[in-house]
């Protein structure tokens, strides 16, 4: 099907793309081999994954879009990267042109299935983003249909390996939880220093934990991830 072609930004934000070699990029090079093995090992059921976070400003988006990078490296595997955080969308930002249509068309039936992705270089990854502005006045919805959601992510599953999908933060919006309900599996992403562990703690109460894939520690300098290293590797040492 005929998609409007896409390009990203330059950023250093984007390790997975820009900067491969990075202790960041190599972390999510690492987590998408863990995420492809744990779908094997739940026989191909692990399609569609919700990134959330506790709060706003813990990196969820700049981590959901590297994940779907580092997963749409591998040869003849598709991957689509889906905005869902209609308050405060933030992928297109990372686009050189935002799109004309996105989730939200698809939703209100305003748009065909190929009007609302952008193919990104490389032909692995798709986008569906959220336009700049949604509505009148540009105004936008408070929150998302997530049954109109779950029937979009059945139509889709069938055609791509990984569905990323950015979702808002658990705490402030009730859409997180609803969308950790309709997908395979669900990443939190929280920051070094920053996310408090009671709101952590709360945000964990409030999502399905048979869902929860696990945390995604953001923000580490790279003086402290090389003592994780350190005492990674001394430990392996340790059981040779």
């Amino acid at each position: 099907m005929p998609m409007e072609s896409g390009a990203w930004i330059k950023s250093e934000i984007l390790v997975s793309l820009y900067d491969q070699t990075s202790m960041g990029g190599e972390q999510f090079r690492k987590l998408q081999v863990k995420l492809r093995a744990l779908k094997h090992a739940t026989a191909g059921k692990l399609t569609s994954i919700v990134v959330t976070s506790p709060l706003m400003g813990e990196g969820k988006t700049a981590c959901a879009t590297n994940l779907a990078l580092a997963l749409s490296f591998e040869p003849t595997r598709r991957v689509l990267l889906m905005d869902c955080d209609v308050r405060k969308p933030k992928i297109h930002t990372y686009l050189h042109r935002s799109p004309s249509k996105g989730l939200l068309d698809m939703l209100a039936g305003r748009s065909a299935l190929e009007d609302a992705i952008v193919a990104m270089p490389g032909g692995n990854l798709d986008v569906m983003a959220l336009p700049y502005s949604v509505g009148a006045n540009g105004g936008r919805p408070h929150g998302l249909q997530i049954e109109k959601l779950k029937d979009l992510l059945k139509l889709l599953g069938p055609k791509y390996e990984f569905i990323i999908c950015d979702a808002p933060p658990v705490l402030p919006t009730a859409d997180a939880s609803g969308l950790v309900d309709i997908c395979d599996g669900a990443i939190m992403v929280v920051r070094s220093g920053v996310t408090p562990r009671p709101a952590a703690a709360k945000a964990l109460a409030a999502i399905d934990k048979n869902k929860l894939i696990g945390f995604l520690l953001n923000g580490v300098p790279e003086t402290r991830m090389g003592r994780y290293y350190y005492k990674y590797y001394t430990e392996v040492d340790k059981h040779k």
